[in-house]
């Protein structure tokens, strides 16, 4: 999925931040009619009167940097709504809505899946009832509105342990596998980071493997320093404005978020903020609390993460 996201945003032709709210509008309700067809409606022809391609190809050029503002801004407005379509003198349902919900996730650029309770990326899981597990399709709100401010905490305590396993005589591979494979789950949002950090430091040219799997975008970059500072526009997003704000501003009942969701960030919102003003890291990260032998297993890394 993000190896199709690579590749419009390599050849982005449209002018970043030139794209008014009305016409993006425009370009999201006639990329939403494609999704109720089948693939046996594609190929019979059926989308010619019914999307425009040239609106589909322009809207899946957007990069996140222009997309989501726009995106989140008329979700928060509630000016998205489902709409009755017809084809081939049949109505249906263009669920409009669900299709803004799945491109405000699939642009965040976050593909960990469920992550857990020990991770580099989420420490302040508590492990206990409903906070052993973060599900990154209830996440992506929270990640714009919250979780990305502390983007440069997340970082700078994961490149520790980085470093400190790349520093070994002989670094274990599962280890440094599995810290890679932990912070490519963030996406995009730790490129400049990385970026920055390869300057001087070719260890973390194993990050890139990482990035290069389909789980985590099948990216592909020669020389991704370079590469980002040709790119970094399309994906630098405006400052979280905090959820705390959000929900003094607007009514998240508006968006397709569930009152259980809503409940889970607000938990989220303050484990997060009191775990960093402790700054008590190291007790809660697995990668401290792994055997220090050279051989270290799957097994390993979970007993770290689960075990007493």
């Amino acid at each position: 999925m993000k190896k199709i996201l690579l590749l419009f945003l390599v050849s982005v032709s449209v002018n970043l931040f030139a794209l008014e709210e009305a016409e993006y509008l425009r370009l999201l309700y006639n990329a939403s009619k494609a999704v109720p067809l089948s693939q046996s409606d594609i190929d019979k022809g059926k989308t010619k009167s019914y999307i425009s391609f040239s609106d589909l190809e322009l809207f899946n050029k957007l990069a996140p940097a222009e997309a989501l503002p726009l995106l989140i801004s008329s979700l928060e407005k509630g000016i998205i709504t489902n709409r009755i379509e017809t084809i081939e003198n049949t109505q249906i349902t263009n669920s409009v809505i669900e299709f803004a919900n799945y491109k405000a996730y699939y642009l965040m650029g976050l593909s960990f899946g469920f992550d857990s309770v020990g991770t580099v990326v989420f420490p302040w899981l508590t492990g206990k009832g409903d906070d052993l597990t973060i599900p990154v399709t209830q996440y992506h709100y929270f990640w714009w509105y919250e979780g990305r401010k502390y983007m440069p905490k997340i970082w700078n305590n994961w490149y520790s342990c980085w470093q400190m396993e790349s520093g070994r005589e002989t670094p274990r591979k599962m280890v440094l596998n599995q810290l890679a494979n932990e912070i490519t789950a963030l996406g995009y949002h730790v490129f400049p980071y990385l970026a920055s950090a390869m300057e001087t430091d070719q260890t973390l040219t194993n990050v890139l493997v990482s990035l290069r799997q389909p789980h985590r975008g099948g990216w592909s970059f020669k020389d991704f320093p370079k590469w980002y500072r040709d790119n970094k526009i399309t994906f630098t997003l405006p400052e979280c404005e905090t959820l705390k704000t959000v929900l003094n501003r607007i009514s998240l009942d508006k968006m397709p978020i569930s009152e259980s969701n809503k409940n889970d960030m607000l938990r989220w919102q303050r484990n997060e903020e009191s775990f960093y003003i402790t700054n008590n890291f190291l007790e809660y990260y697995w990668y401290y609390k792994i055997n220090p032998k050279e051989d270290i297993s799957e097994e390993d890394i979970f007993q770290a993460k689960y075990g007493d």
